[in-house]
Protein backbone atom coordinates (compact mmCIF):
# COMPACT_ATOMS: atom_id res chain seq x y z
CA UNK A 1 0.00 0.00 0.00
CA UNK A 2 1.69 3.14 -0.79
CA UNK A 3 1.21 4.85 2.20
CA UNK A 4 3.19 6.80 5.30
CA UNK A 5 2.75 5.43 8.91
CA UNK A 6 3.51 8.11 11.36
CA UNK A 7 3.87 8.05 15.04
CA UNK A 8 2.87 10.24 17.80
CA UNK A 9 5.61 12.74 16.97
CA UNK A 10 3.69 13.71 13.69
CA UNK A 11 4.47 17.30 11.81
CA UNK A 12 2.02 18.30 8.97
CA UNK A 13 4.37 18.52 6.25
CA UNK A 14 2.37 20.04 3.61
CA UNK A 15 0.72 18.95 0.53
CA UNK A 16 1.12 15.51 -0.95
CA UNK A 17 -0.83 13.27 -3.51
CA UNK A 18 0.12 10.36 -1.67
CA UNK A 19 -2.44 8.40 1.04
CA UNK A 20 -1.07 8.77 4.57
CA UNK A 21 -2.24 6.47 7.22
CA UNK A 22 -2.73 6.38 10.73
CA UNK A 23 -4.04 3.40 12.27
CA UNK A 24 -7.03 2.41 10.37
CA UNK A 25 -7.37 6.11 8.84
CA UNK A 26 -6.14 7.53 5.90
CA UNK A 27 -6.09 10.89 4.26
CA UNK A 28 -4.35 13.04 1.80
CA UNK A 29 -4.20 16.62 0.77
CA UNK A 30 -2.67 17.99 -2.10
CA UNK A 31 -2.22 21.43 -1.36
CA UNK A 32 -2.69 24.26 -3.50
CA UNK A 33 -1.90 23.16 -6.98
CA UNK A 34 -1.72 25.65 -9.77
CA UNK A 35 -4.46 24.37 -12.79
CA UNK A 36 -5.16 26.09 -15.42
CA UNK A 37 -7.23 24.50 -18.66
CA UNK A 38 -5.40 21.60 -19.14
CA UNK A 39 -6.04 18.31 -16.79
CA UNK A 40 -3.51 18.34 -13.29
CA UNK A 41 -2.95 15.76 -11.22
CA UNK A 42 -4.05 16.81 -7.72
CA UNK A 43 -3.75 13.31 -5.88
CA UNK A 44 -2.55 9.62 -7.27
CA UNK A 45 -1.75 6.87 -4.97
CA UNK A 46 -2.74 2.98 -4.47
CA UNK A 47 -4.85 0.83 -2.11
CA UNK A 48 -3.46 -1.41 0.01
CA UNK A 49 -5.41 -4.74 0.69
CA UNK A 50 -8.79 -3.36 2.24
CA UNK A 51 -11.65 -0.75 1.16
CA UNK A 52 -11.35 2.60 1.74
CA UNK A 53 -14.65 5.11 2.40
CA UNK A 54 -13.47 8.32 1.91
CA UNK A 55 -14.65 11.67 1.40
CA UNK A 56 -13.33 13.57 -1.17
CA UNK A 57 -13.76 17.51 -0.81
CA UNK A 58 -12.62 19.77 -3.41
CA UNK A 59 -11.14 23.21 -2.79
CA UNK A 60 -10.56 26.53 -4.78
CA UNK A 61 -8.02 28.33 -2.86
CA UNK A 62 -7.63 31.62 -4.87
CA UNK A 63 -10.35 34.42 -4.67
CA UNK A 64 -11.48 33.66 -8.30
CA UNK A 65 -15.24 32.63 -9.76
CA UNK A 66 -13.78 30.53 -12.15
CA UNK A 67 -15.58 27.10 -12.97
CA UNK A 68 -12.86 23.99 -12.47
CA UNK A 69 -14.16 20.32 -13.11
CA UNK A 70 -12.31 17.25 -10.84
CA UNK A 71 -11.78 14.09 -12.77
CA UNK A 72 -12.05 10.76 -10.55
CA UNK A 73 -10.31 7.50 -12.15
CA UNK A 74 -10.09 4.75 -10.59
CA UNK A 75 -7.35 1.95 -12.37
CA UNK A 76 -7.41 4.18 -15.42
CA UNK A 77 -11.14 4.31 -15.80
CA UNK A 78 -13.37 7.78 -15.31
CA UNK A 79 -15.66 7.55 -12.18
CA UNK A 80 -17.22 10.52 -12.48
CA UNK A 81 -16.63 14.54 -12.74
CA UNK A 82 -17.66 16.84 -9.90
CA UNK A 83 -17.70 20.86 -10.66
CA UNK A 84 -17.11 23.77 -8.54
CA UNK A 85 -19.23 25.97 -10.15
CA UNK A 86 -18.80 29.86 -10.01
CA UNK A 87 -17.33 29.57 -6.03
CA UNK A 88 -15.43 31.75 -4.30
CA UNK A 89 -12.48 30.83 -2.27
CA UNK A 90 -13.07 29.27 1.60
CA UNK A 91 -16.92 28.70 0.33
CA UNK A 92 -17.88 25.06 0.90
CA UNK A 93 -17.59 22.80 -1.73
CA UNK A 94 -19.97 19.77 -2.65
CA UNK A 95 -18.29 16.56 -1.08
CA UNK A 96 -18.39 13.29 -2.93
CA UNK A 97 -18.93 9.71 -0.91
CA UNK A 98 -16.56 7.26 -2.14
CA UNK A 99 -15.91 3.48 -1.75
CA UNK A 100 -12.76 2.39 -3.46
CA UNK A 101 -11.67 -1.54 -3.49
CA UNK A 102 -8.55 -3.02 -2.37
CA UNK A 103 -5.43 -3.02 -4.39
CA UNK A 104 -6.29 -0.42 -6.65
CA UNK A 105 -4.71 3.27 -8.58
CA UNK A 106 -6.95 6.15 -7.66
CA UNK A 107 -6.23 9.46 -9.32
CA UNK A 108 -8.03 12.87 -9.02
CA UNK A 109 -6.92 15.40 -12.03
CA UNK A 110 -8.80 18.75 -12.46
CA UNK A 111 -9.24 21.88 -14.91
CA UNK A 112 -10.45 25.50 -15.13
CA UNK A 113 -13.21 25.06 -17.09
CA UNK A 114 -13.93 29.06 -17.32
CA UNK A 115 -11.08 29.88 -19.52
CA UNK A 116 -6.99 29.48 -19.45
CA UNK A 117 -6.17 31.14 -16.12
CA UNK A 118 -4.29 29.66 -13.76
CA UNK A 119 -5.11 29.45 -9.96
CA UNK A 120 -4.46 27.73 -7.15
CA UNK A 121 -7.19 24.63 -6.32
CA UNK A 122 -6.69 21.24 -4.13
CA UNK A 123 -8.04 18.14 -3.21
CA UNK A 124 -8.75 16.79 0.61
CA UNK A 125 -9.28 13.47 1.04
CA UNK A 126 -10.25 11.93 4.45
CA UNK A 127 -11.38 8.15 4.85
CA UNK A 128 -11.26 4.80 6.97
CA UNK A 129 -9.67 1.75 5.58
CA UNK A 130 -11.25 -1.36 6.47
CA UNK A 131 -9.89 -4.82 7.02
Amino acid sequence: MATTRIGSNAQYLGGSKSLISIGSHVYAYSGPVSVDDNYTTLLEFNTGKGYIIATLQPAVMDAVTDDYEYKILLNGEQLMSTFTDNYKAYSPYSEVELLLPPNSHFKVQGANRANSNANNVGIIFVGKQLK
